[in-house]
Formats: C-alpha cells, structure tokens, sequence
C-alpha cells in the first residue's frame, strides 16, 4: 500500500510539473480523476477499498429498481417494497446457497471440487500421449510417490476447457489451434503457486489421473513463461511483466486447482520475437463477488 501510494503521488506530481506547469491556462488538463489518485491510498487505508465507497453500485442499483417499478401511482412504495424483497431475496441465497438458481451442469463435465469443473470436449477414449509430453507426465507421477516402470508410456484422455472458480473458462491449445480464422486465445493461466521459474503457463491439455488410495486429480499440462525480464519489471514499478515464451521447452503438469485466472499473453515486439507481456482481466475480483459468469463460447460444440 505505502509502495503504491508513493508511485501514485510520484506521477500525479510528474503530470502536473509536463502539463499543468501551474498554469491558468492548462488548469483543464488536471481532471479530478487525476487528483483522485493521490487519495486512494490513505481513504483505503481508513474505509477500504474504493469499491466498497463507490457511488456507482448504488447508482447502479438505483437504475436496476427504477425499471422494476410496476406502480406508478405509488411509485416510492413500490420502490421501497422492490428493494427490500431483493435484500431478502440475496439473504436467503447467502443463508441457505441451494436456494439460489444455478445454471445446469454441462453434459460432459467432472466437478473437480473448489468451483473447479472440467468441460468438454474431451477424446473419446484413451490414448499414447506424444512423446515430448511424457517427461513432465513421469516427473510428475514420480514426484507423487508413484512407481514407474522404465518403459512406461501414459496413456490418458484429454479434456479442453475447465471452468474456474471466478467463473472464467481456460481453454487449451490443443483445441484452439485446430482452429481457422481469428481465435479468442484463452489458453494462458496464471498460477497461485509458483511453477517452475515463472507464475504464467500456456496449457496444452487437462487430463485426469488416479493416484493412491484411488485419489482422482485434474491435471493440466502447461507451458512455463519464463521470468520477467527484471529491467523492464523494475523500469515499470512491477507494472510491466515481460517473459519469453519457450513452448515444448518448458512443459510442466500441475494441479487444475493451483490456476487462479485466465490471462491475455500478448506479443511484446513487431515483429514478433518470442515475448510476451501479461494483461489480467481488470475487476475479476468484484466480478467474481458479484456473481458474474464468463459467456461459454463453445456452448453449442456437439462434443461439449
């Protein structure tokens, strides 16, 4: 907070002195939203976040109770009855969840548990997985206590898409590159946990594996990004994350419940030189709390 706070004051103050110069005639260049800035840390520290306080989810709520008025010869009564049944109405939802309506489970989907659910389509039936991916698949088995032969080959069926707990659908590119035309990518994850050298991973594939005590996990295959390029990430006070992207080079398996969120990885240089820099969706936190659920594009795939 102190961090930000400092970043915050320190371009406020170097937009003012390139701009505003303290001159009448550029006072139009200093907007409030510019002044607000030099706010945020001290009201978050004394009332929160600037969410909590913000007028527009009242505004929002004004507007969405205004178009359920069905009264109009009594319109502030019907408002007021309208506002407290949706209190009661989310209360409920929060005592008792079942109550609240939830969209039907896809056709061919696992519920993997946290709000992790794997979607398809998937392969029909088990198969050799192509040889550059059994190394991470062995190390990973190995590394769990299992058992391996010398000759062992995995075999396993793939699934391409797994709904994640902010409601977010992680797609792979073993589906995605079979298609033609512009393609909405949305194979890259970031990681709660660090995976190798770096937070960012493209998956290949999930998969499901039994372990011990016939334990069932989700599993995903990734491709690691490496680490940021530190001169860049210290250049931008840790705003700019810029890795090189390696694909086969760096494959790793991992647990679908260690991916946090599904971000953009977009080509840092033209012509494309391998780098990589990472956009996160901005507000998926508040969406998240809000309920907000990401549109499933595949909805209609016959093998979904």
């Amino acid at each position: 907070m102190v961090e930000g706070h400092s970043l915050l004051v320190e371009f406020v103050e170097g937009f003012e002195e390139l701009y505003y110069q303290r001159k009448t005639s550029r006072l139009h260049f200093c907007r409030q939203s510019l002044h607000a800035l030099l706010h945020t840390g001290p009201e978050a520290t004394r009332i929160g976040p600037g969410t909590y306080s913000s007028q527009w989810t009242m505004e929002r709520m004004i507007g969405i109770l205004g178009q359920e008025i069905r009264q109009p010869s009594n319109p502030f009564q019907n408002l007021s009855e309208r506002g407290l049944r949706r209190a009661r109405i989310n209360a409920l939802e929060k005592i008792i969840p079942d109550v609240a309506k939830k969209s039907p489970q896809p056709r061919i989907s696992v519920d993997l548990g946290q709000g992790y659910t794997l979607l398809g389509s998937r392969d029909a039936n088990v198969r050799f997985v192509n040889p550059i991916y059994i190394p991470p698949i062995r190390h990973y088995f190995a590394s769990n206590g299992v058992q391996l032969e010398e000759n062992w080959v995995p075999r396993l069926k793939r699934w391409a898409r797994v709904e994640l707990p902010t409601k977010q659908i992680v797609r792979t590119a073993w589906k995605e590159n079979m298609r033609s035309g512009s393609v909405r990518i949305s194979r890259n994850i970031m990681v709660s946990d660090v995976i190798q050298q770096g937070n960012y991973g493209e998956v290949q594939f999930f998969f499901r594996a039994t372990f011990q005590d016939n334990e069932t996990r989700g599993l995903a295959l990734v491709s690691v990004y490496d680490p940021p390029d530190p001169d860049l990430l210290r250049d931008s006070s840790h705003a700019l994350w810029v890795s090189l992207y390696r694909g086969n080079e760096s494959l790793k398996v991992i647990n679908i419940t260690l991916i946090s969120t599904c971000v953009a990885m977009v080509p840092f240089a033209k012509p494309p030189d391998g780098r990589f820099f990472v956009c996160e969706k901005m507000g998926l936190e508040i969406g998240y709390l809000g309920g907000s659920q990401e549109e499933d594009g595949d909805a209609n795939d016959p093998d979904a």
